[in-house]
């Protein structure tokens, strides 16, 4: 698979690992004994999940695609700067959306969390699919 190949997949498939922290929410909500709350919200539920994904989408192609070209002109190929950067743009904007808010401690710390879970995830399947092959080829080659 080519290079172009392996980035269009990433593209597509990565803003879904951000379910992952859905689906994380909705087990804590199981032991908090919500659950049923939130599977009687089905639609409500599924209407956050492709909310989710579709934030996740653009985080990918207005952030995580520059800062993903950007590297690749520094030949920097390892998963810590891409899961960092994939942390650090999520969280700074909600702080960035945070300033002069009223909105309560608690709920910001909420908002870093999920956000910044989901930048992780998102970023480091981003990695796996588009960014990996690349870095085994260049170690069996530079061996």
């Amino acid at each position: 698979m080519s290079n172009g190949q392996r980035l269009f997949k990433a593209i597509l498939l990565a803003p879904f690992a951000s379910l992952l922290v859905l689906a994380v929410i909705f087990i804590e909500s199981l032991f908090r004994g919500q659950g049923n709350l939130f599977v009687e919200g089905t639609v409500v539920a599924l209407m956050f999940g492709f909310g989710f994904v579709s934030i996740s989408f653009a985080f990918l192609i207005l952030y995580g695609l520059p800062v993903h070209f950007i590297f690749t002109k520094l030949l920097i190929r390892h998963w810590i700067a891409y899961v960092g950067f994939g942390i650090l743009g999520p969280v700074s904007y909600i702080f960035i959306t945070h300033i002069g808010s009223e909105i309560p401690n608690s709920m910001r710390l909420v908002n870093y969390v999920v956000f910044g879970s989901s930048g992780l995830c998102v970023s480091l399947i981003f990695w796996l699919i588009a960014v990996k092959p690349n870095t085994v080829n260049q170690e069996s080659q530079n061996s």
